[in-house]
């Protein structure tokens, strides 16, 4: 990783993902797109994952989707000035999105999918199209989805907002948004 510091884009799939991100730390300076998805071993909350992304402030799209046993959102997340896209779909574990820093002000887009990663990933500042979200199941609708507080006050950036199989949400906060209408049809 070291040699890699031009590179932008990292996409990490399935064994260990959280082990390599925490190596991630202080390199890979220009990365703007990371995904670290559907990891097969367990999240090893020993390891200091809350600080890697402390120097991460180019990176414009992180997509966690399918860390089902990712319990909190990484505190340093708010380090992160430059993001523009979050995507949590299917982090089953997670109770609170309200770290104690906050999200940043720049995210522009915001995607907890309670039913599951999408089937294409976007490499783009857009969410991924409906056509490619998981569809609702009887399998999707028997997990168990913690999440009740969704905490986006400050993130005047924010326009676009997917939410769908959530039914422990309880709050939702989007003050201080550039959210102007709300689409539940598409939520529910």
């Amino acid at each position: 990783m070291d040699l890699m510091t031009n590179i932008k884009e990292l996409n990490i799939e399935g064994t260990r993902c959280w082990q390599y991100t925490a190596d991630l730390q202080g390199r890979l300076p220009n990365l703007q797109r990371l995904r670290i998805i559907k990891p097969t071993c367990q999240w090893e909350t020993s390891r200091d994952v809350g600080n890697s992304f402390m120097d991460k402030a180019r990176i414009e799209i992180l997509d966690l989707s399918g860390n089902t046993e990712m319990e909190v959102v990484p505190t340093s997340l708010s380090k992160a000035s430059g993001l523009r896209v979050l995507v949590l779909d299917g982090c089953d574990g997670v109770e609170n999105i309200d770290g104690p820093g906050g999200l940043p002000s720049s995210i522009e887009s915001f995607s907890f999918d309670g039913y599951g990663p999408a089937f294409e990933w976007t490499p783009s500042i857009e969410l991924p199209f409906k056509h490619s979200c998981p569809p609702t199941t009887t399998e999707t609708n028997n997990r168990d989805i913690k999440v009740s507080k969704i905490s986006l006050a400050g993130c005047k950036q924010l326009k676009n907002l997917f939410l769908r199989g959530l039914p422990n949400l309880l709050e939702l906060d989007l003050s201080g948004t550039a959210i102007k209408i709300l689409d539940f049809e598409t939520m529910v």
